[in-house]
């Protein structure tokens, strides 16, 4: 009868385990501070969830196919940089930037696939290594002081709401998911997709062109990682050369939290929306509690271990 028991209470979280963790947050969020239910620091939690939500979406294509990135900070960074540098807060200049960005980003993520599919070096020290080459070059080029100013435009998109309550970074993040979940669910790619991370072989064998469809994840990963970046720089309102620290490690936490099994093949975007929400909602519950940030720290790493965990073993049993 345990058995019994723990299989259905198993099924139960895989169906929809991460949006009952969710419910059960905001209870306990209640209770600790009924300041929670503010609309001021809701909005806040959505606000802080865009920039980091967009990266981990792309986090979730790579490693969908077997992959991992942990260049998507560097290239957040890069992008707040080079954005302040290249407009010094002039909006006319604005689009040409933005555009500059999204193909430094999107470049950045085609060395990453080519070098990981066609030469066969592991994700990880590709990534590893690109993350510390671009720290370098970024030190490099700002000589350790970065400058410039962030156009009133971008701080409209990192920091604009909508009749002044909605922010417009958190309309960006859901559009950005609903159109990844259309692709991965509803088109040949992400099929594709799914195919390569259960079994790159048995994919490659029945005509998938499984190098392509890495390296095309790569990119997105770039590219959306080069989204962040800009919206991030609207949010901060400043050039920093560690704008987005730690962000590639919140961008994988999110992943795996939201079930997406870091072997590949198994997961998607709306586990990912839920679980970038929530680790910021751990984050604001522990604001509340007066816990600082080396506690905040433990309590990320605490949750991406149990759900690892917790997701291997629902997965085993079935």
């Amino acid at each position: 009868m345990g058995e019994k028991h723990t299989l259905l209470f198993l099924k139960i979280l895989k169906k929809g385990g991460i949006y009952l963790i969710l419910l059960l947050l905001v209870g306990v969020s209640s209770i600790i501070s009924p300041d929670f239910y503010h609309f001021k620091n809701i909005f806040n939690i959505l606000e802080q969830s865009s920039f980091k939500g967009i990266v981990s979406l792309g986090q979730t294509l790579v490693i969908l196919g077997g992959g991992i990135d942990l260049s998507v900070a560097s290239v957040m960074s890069c992008v707040n940089v080079l954005l302040a540098a290249i407009t010094l807060g002039r909006n006319e200049v604005t689009l040409q930037a933005i555009l500059i960005c999204l193909v430094f980003g999107s470049l950045i993520g085609l060395i990453n696939g080519v070098i990981i599919v066609k030469r066969g070096v592991p994700a990880f020290i590709v990534t590893l290594g690109m993350m510390i080459i671009l720290q370098g070059l970024r030190l490099i080029y700002t000589k350790g002081a970065p400058w410039g100013y962030i156009p009133s435009i971008i701080r409209f998109l990192g920091v604009g709401r909508i009749m002044g309550s909605f922010p417009i970074s958190f309309i960006i993040f859901l559009k950005i998911a609903v159109l990844s979940y259309i692709v991965l669910k509803k088109m040949i790619f992400g099929r594709q997709l799914y195919a390569v991370g259960v079994n790159e072989r048995a994919a490659h064998s029945t005509g998938v062109n499984t190098d392509l469809i890495r390296i095309i994840t790569y990119v997105v990963c770039g590219l959306l990682a080069a989204v962040s970046g800009i919206i991030l720089s609207g949010y901060i309102n400043t050039a920093d050369n560690w704008a987005a620290k730690g962000y590639e490690l919140d961008s994988i936490a999110a992943v795996v939290v939201g079930g997406t099994m870091l072997e590949g093949g198994t997961g998607g975007v709306s586990g990912t929306v839920a679980g970038i929400i929530l680790i910021a909602l751990v984050t604001n519950l522990m604001v509340f509690a007066g816990l600082g940030i080396e506690m905040q720290l433990i309590g990320k790493s605490l949750i991406i271990i149990a759900s690892i965990s917790l997701y291997r073993r629902i997965y085993l049993k079935q």
